[in-house]
């Protein structure tokens, strides 16, 4: 999958996303990522809601993975939980609920919504979940989870682990169709890097995913479900931190995506990208994750119209392979 992350965060319920999927498709993309945002109040609760401003109304939703398919685009629905209220450093990698099962009994009810629509609009993917670091030890309520999810969606289901905890959910893995992963690695500790040092950074990052998913789960494949540099000066040093502040620096985050693209560009075991985010909705878009109107975008632009380039390729070597038989049928040649 060549995809980009679209989050259906307008606060106006009426915000048509439709120019924005005709501009992803025209990246040559081939899928989207479409996140939609529930809310609880704190780390500790229980209660998992739809809050107006911040969860789009599911017609919206199921209008916008309409137009992502008239457009060309697989389709990946993934719902969030964020924080109403938090307190610290608290999000949605440490929520802390008392009993872990009644919190699961909550979100399921909200994921089997998600994933009804999914299922109904034609959606290729769907994440069961996204970066609940502690409570990834709960390996019997994600297994009823995800069999839950199967007995209502019939594509293919993925968890989106965070960056740097992808082995929490070892038990339950072979559960899914893909090891989903967000990628805001540190690729140097330096504001001012060179192209050479951000892509021998990514290639190390890449080896340890590599060596773990070959020791244990060979099968799956990698999906990287939101890759990400704001485009600020440092913003390759803590990719991960929304709310570093600094000069715009545009450059250095198309170097963040040329080092990802050079590190992943031949990797079977890469099933999928989705480069966060396309529409920003920041108060300053020059600072942002987006690559839109940035050299992030032309980087972007270039390495899905190489892939998609092979991909064509491939499929005209395949029709050429193929000969009729003589009753007229299709089979492969010899």
């Amino acid at each position: 999958m060549r995809g980009v992350v679209l989050p259906l965060y307008a606060a106006d319920p009426e915000f048509d996303y439709g120019s924005a999927l005709e501009e992803i498709a025209g990246l040559r993309a081939n899928a989207v990522n479409l996140v939609v945002v529930l809310m609880q109040d704190g780390a500790a609760s229980l209660e998992i809601r739809a809050v107006e401003g911040r969860t789009p109304p599911d017609e919206r939703v199921r209008t916008t993975i309409r137009q992502a398919r008239a457009n060309g685009l697989q389709v990946m629905l993934l719902p969030i939980v964020l924080l109403e209220n938090p307190q610290g450093e608290d999000w949605r990698g440490n929520l802390r609920p008392e009993p872990a099962s009644a919190w699961f009994a909550e979100y399921s009810d909200r994921l089997l919504h998600y994933a009804r629509i999914a299922e109904e609009e034609g959606a290729s993917w769907f994440s069961v979940g996204s970066e609940f670091a502690s409570l990834e030890k709960e390996t019997a309520e994600w297994k009823n989870l995800i069999a839950a999810v199967r007995a209502e969606f019939a594509g293919s289901l993925l968890y989106s682990s965070n960056w740097d905890h992808y082995r929490g959910p070892q038990a339950w893995w072979g559960e899914l169709d893909a090891v989903g992963l967000s990628s805001y690695y540190e690729l140097t500790d330096t504001t001012d890097p060179s192209q050479d040092a951000l892509d021998e950074a990514w290639i190390r990052w890449r080896e340890q995913i590599l060596a773990w998913r070959n020791a244990n789960v060979p099968e799956l494949p990698v999906v990287f479900t939101e890759v990400g540099y704001p485009s600020v000066d440092g913003g390759t040093k803590y990719p991960w931190d929304y709310t570093v502040e600094g000069e715009a620096d545009p450059a250095e985050q198309a170097m963040g995506y040329r080092a990802f693209a050079s590190a992943w560009h031949d990797r079977p075991e890469a099933g999928g990208f989705f480069f966060y985010k396309w529409l920003s909705f920041d108060a300053d878009d020059a600072l942002s994750y987006s690559p839109r109107g940035k050299p992030a975008e032309a980087v972007l632009r270039a390495w899905y119209g190489l892939l998609a380039g092979r991909e064509q390729q491939t499929d005209t070597s395949r029709a050429s392979s193929m000969v009729e038989d003589t009753d007229g049928e299709v089979e492969p040649a010899p």
